[in-house]
């Protein structure tokens, strides 16, 4: 390996970035690590504690011509696949049902009753917590959404409309302050790393 020499200017520059870093990283770390630990991806057969973000989204399974299709957030574009396959078939209801401090929100239901699984509420998108945060068993999560979708059936004042849909996963987003923090500490650390690795300290 051939050594060079680190110049007066190279270990200024690591410590002013040093220094920038540090600063960053002590003024975000406990809300980066309060929301980092608030991203989650869960199996709702699961029993372990999930610490819930404002919001939350459903990822399930609807039936299509009686064929499985898995759906997602990606539903709530108007360009995706799913939506453009399903589209003559949906409509969207924002907003119609509360319950344990919870607002369903983007409720894919069908319209009209023909080509998917009748009366079947066909997505839910997002779900919204009224409180800041919530601490939920994933048995919770699964019966908060089962309640939801019961009050939309009820609010929407159709005996048609159910939920034949199956829960997959249940999926939260941490804050992008918290991504940012973790991604600059990661950057900054591989920075420095390669600048010794490269002047063979």
């Amino acid at each position: 390996m051939i050594r060079g020499e680190i110049s007066f200017s190279g270990i200024f520059c690591i410590l002013l970035f040093g220094i920038g870093l540090a600063n960053a990283f002590c003024l975000s770390t406990f809300q980066a690590i309060r929301h980092m630990w608030q991203h989650f991806r869960i199996d709702p057969m699961l029993g372990f504690v999930l610490y819930a973000v404002p919001d939350i989204f459903v990822n399930g399974t609807v039936y299509h011509h009686k064929e499985p299709m898995q759906w997602d957030r990606s539903l709530s574009s108007k360009s995706s696949h799913l939506f453009l396959l399903l589209e003559e078939n949906l409509c969207l209801t924002n907003k119609v049902a509360m319950t344990r401090n919870a607002t369903f929100y983007r409720a894919w239901h069908s319209c009209v009753l023909r080509e998917v699984v009748q009366g079947s509420v066909l997505a839910l998108t997002r779900i919204r917590f009224e409180q800041s945060s919530l601490t939920l068993q994933a048995k919770e999560v699964r019966k908060l959404v089962w309640d939801l979708l019961t009050e939309f059936a009820q609010q929407f004042g159709s005996k048609n409309v159910h939920y034949y849909g199956g829960i997959v996963s249940v999926e939260g987003a941490a804050s992008t302050r918290a991504l940012s923090a973790g991604m600059l500490l990661g950057l900054g650390l591989l920075t420095a790393c390669r600048f010794l690795q490269l002047t063979g300290i």
